[in-house]
């Protein structure tokens, strides 16, 4: 069971913090109670996206198999190194998919969609024929949905009544595309001529289009982002300085080809990064229950 419970990577739910911010944005922004009923229902949501996640990395590893034989990490993956039983793989997916799912639909119909929208990205992203992560920028594009979707998990799991603002998607959005051209940079760097063999979406794709497009992840992300702030709490403009290190710290990490952004969910061995990633959390939650009445004066739209 050790084999097939690895290809669920577990280890890679700390991508699903996306649902934490649009949680407590969902809360601060639209006056949700905070109670033990809300607190309950973000933490089955989580759960139920969560098991859906793994049931796309289940059907993600089993099919790449053959692609992660090439890779200086992933060769090391499960489904490299044993023989697995393809019923069990799929009936893996099964179970995980569909108990992912029933959760989010005990939960309320907007997250029980989403849910739906993660497994079938997974589909279109792994499996033939469509298949698009072997498609250059369209890889990125798709891979980066899935930031948004759960964001937007988290915002409809305190049951609000308001529709997740398209600033905060958007943003999201931008940002996963950041962090998904950056992966592949790293790789492309680390792999060389053999990139290809790994990635076929590599046949495309070349370090200045990487960055170029990473680059219009984050404007993409920060402007939006800015919107978000203007429009729902102005004091969170205070946390953009902490946002801008974050930032850097992670660009600075993936062009030197760093093994934190091949692999994201190792980033425990990065302390700064933590550090960085913490204080702008802490700084972000503080300003929520702040008002500063001088910034809303300073600030204020001219018409």
């Amino acid at each position: 069971m050790k084999k097939y419970l690895k290809i669920a990577r577990f280890d890679h739910w700390i991508k699903n913090t996306f649902i934490l911010p649009g949680a407590l944005f969902s809360v601060v922004m639209t006056e949700v109670p905070i109670n033990l009923i809300t607190f309950i229902d973000v933490l089955f949501c989580f759960i139920g996206c969560v098991l859906v996640s793994s049931a796309n990395y289940t059907i993600n590893e089993w099919l790449d198999r053959g692609f992660d034989e090439k890779h200086p990490i992933k060769k090391f993956r499960t489904s490299v190194i044993s023989k697995l039983n393809w019923k069990l793989v799929y009936s893996q997916y099964i179970f995980l998919a569909f108990t992912g799912l029933g959760i989010l639909y005990f939960q309320n119909t907007l997250v029980f969609l989403l849910g739906l929208f993660l497994i079938a990205m997974g589909i279109v992203y792994n499996v033939e024929p469509f298949r698009l992560k072997d498609k250059a920028v369209i890889d990125v594009l798709t891979e980066s949905i899935n930031n948004p979707i759960r964001m937007a998990v988290g915002w409809y799991a305190t049951e609000s009544a308001f529709v997740v603002p398209a600033s905060l998607v958007l943003s999201a959005y931008g940002f996963g595309i950041f962090l998904m051209t950056l992966k592949r940079f790293a790789e492309l760097k680390i792999l060389k001529d053999a990139a290809v063999s790994y990635r076929v979406s590599f046949e495309n794709w070349n370090e200045v289009k990487l960055l170029t497009v990473s680059l219009l992840g984050v404007l993409v992300g920060s402007i939006f982002l800015g919107i978000f702030m203007v429009l729902w709490r102005i004091e969170l403009v205070v946390a953009i300085p902490f946002l801008i290190l974050l930032i850097i710290r992670y660009f600075s990490l993936s062009i030197t080809a760093s093994e934190i952004a091949i692999s994201p969910e190792k980033l425990y061995k990065t302390p700064s990064l933590i550090f960085l990633a913490l204080l702008f959390s802490l700084v972000v939650l503080s300003l929520t229950a702040i008002d500063i009445q001088y910034l809303r004066e300073l600030m204020v739209i001219r018409r």
